[in-house]
């Protein structure tokens, strides 16, 4: 179970990773990326992972 969860989340990071690097490319928002990967190190992924997108989202417009 743990061996799971520890995949999940190196899934999860990979993901926000990639996000984050889209981000900076963009020019879309340092701090965006950043918060985005701090949650999903502290939620372990998933709520991070949500909240990367919106900050995404909301920095363009």
């Amino acid at each position: 179970s743990e061996a799971r969860m520890r995949e999940i989340i190196r899934d999860q990071f990979a993901t926000s990773m990639n996000e984050f690097m889209v981000n900076m490319n963009s020019g879309a928002g340092g701090p965006g990326g950043a918060s985005g990967s701090g949650g999903i190190g502290g939620s372990g992924g998933t709520g991070g992972n949500a909240d990367g997108t919106g900050v995404r989202g909301t920095g363009p417009t």
